[in-house]
């Protein structure tokens, strides 16, 4: 099974026969690093992941054709307090201090189809094939997400 093969965005990287470094895209080359943005690197690496985790599958919005894409929860302070160990696990929660003063982890919440309702407004270009790879996509590459969708501070 791809979730077997596919653990790290160099795992990716092979699978879809792209040569480490030099084969990727040059955004991701040293030269760049200062000039992109960390979140636009992470997002492409997402995009990288997702391709090869979905074996050539992609997904296009016809109407009858489900995508399949990670949901996270924010948590406060407190509330990854009141969480057991077990929960956190479960849950996935990275601590998320660097993004934001209010908030202290994300986790991962659930799979749901792009577009289902009218708060999936993101994500469709990161679709899974199905909700199994979507999960896995959400939960193992959490710090990666975390990268891509929100903002560091100082």
């Amino acid at each position: 099974m791809i979730i077997d093969k596919i653990k790290t965005f160099e795992d990716a990287c092979q699978a879809l026969g792209l040569a480490i470094p030099e084969g990727l895209p040059e955004l991701l080359q040293p030269k760049m690093a200062d000039i992109v943005p960390s979140h636009i690197k992470a997002q492409l690496k997402l995009e990288i992941i997702v391709a090869a985790l979905n074996e050539g599958w992609q997904w296009i919005p016809d109407g009858k054709t489900r995508g399949y894409f990670p949901w996270f929860w924010l948590f406060t302070t407190e509330g990854v307090a009141r969480m057991s160990k077990n929960e956190v696990e479960d849950r996935h929660v990275i601590k998320a201090t660097d993004i934001s003063e209010y908030y202290s982890g994300l986790g991962y919440a659930n799979t749901d189809y792009a577009f289902s309702d009218s708060v999936a407004y993101s994500g469709s270009r990161l679709a899974s094939k199905n909700a199994l790879l979507a999960e896995y996509f959400g939960k193992q590459f959490i710090e990666l997400w975390k990268e891509a969708l929100f903002i560091k501070i100082a």
